[in-house]
């Protein structure tokens, strides 16, 4: 993998679990030992091991997790997770692969991490690379997203990537953000997308959603946009980490 080198160990921080689960469906076909413990999963495929943490939501919280996957001594952090597409080209399901990390703060350069062309057209996703923006703050409608693509010219926003890549950057350790798209640059997000994200708790999403009966054809709209998402950034990821890591061995 161009710009890890020949890494052994490497960590992934997600956000939110449903994140992880396409990831995990990939691990599991690929039959990868796994342990669990002190907020981090293990997974042992090949000549890697991969360290994943989900964070929650929020740049605080995925700064803490990435010192936290640092500390186990990784060779390099990739920020994977959902995203909200700001390029009209974008749709939902299509990969991220970002070039920088944009913030307050100045841009984070992520490494290249090989020479990665788009899977085949039947897989219903495209894989783009270009700029990703970090935005404090959940941003719900078009107008909202033209504006931060007009003013930054990024390709898709998330919360997460600016800060780990801060953190990676830091320590001098190579960083990569991988997004999918979630919800498109014309789609409005329901109100209470941001109540639920503050939350970790199922029990209290449930009562936030059920309080707000109109907000439910939204909701539900993005859950299915969501499970796509996590179904094709596992696909990706999984074609990175596992199948490149196969053919590597094959070749030995």
């Amino acid at each position: 993998m161009a710009g890890m080198g020949n890494r052994k160990r490497i960590g992934i921080v997600f956000a939110l679990k449903q994140e992880r689960r396409g990831f995990e469906r990939v691990i599991l076909g690929a039959r990868a030992n796994s342990v669990t413990g002190g907020g981090l999963t293990w997974w042992s495929i090949g000549g890697i091991e991969l360290v994943a943490a989900v964070s929650g939501v929020g740049a605080e919280r995925s700064g803490q997790a990435t010192e936290a996957i640092l500390d186990k001594g990784v060779d390099a952090v990739i920020c994977a997770g959902f995203a909200a597409g700001l390029d009209g080209e974008l749709r939902v399901g299509d990969v991220l692969v970002a070039r920088r990390v944009l913030g307050d703060t100045g841009p984070v350069e992520c490494c290249e991490i090989g020479r990665i062309a788009s899977p085949p057209v039947e897989l219903g996703y495209s894989v783009r690379r270009g700029d990703l923006v970090s935005h404090n703050s959940i941003v719900r409608t078009p107008a909202e997203k033209a504006e931060i693509h007009r003013t930054t010219g990024a390709w898709a926003l998330d919360m997460e990537s600016h800060a780990a890549g801060q953190v990676c950057r830091r320590r001098a350790v190579p960083f990569a953000a991988i997004r999918a798209v979630s919800d498109t640059v014309d789609q409005c997000l329901p109100g209470l997308v941001e109540a639920l994200a503050a939350t970790d708790r199922p029990l209290t999403r449930l009562a936030i959603a059920a309080a707000c009966p109109r907000a439910w054809p939204g909701l539900i709209r993005l859950r299915r946009q969501a499970r796509v998402a996590a179904g094709n950034l596992g696909d990706f990821l999984g074609f990175l980490l596992v199948k490149t890591t196969q053919a590597a061995q094959g070749r030995r």
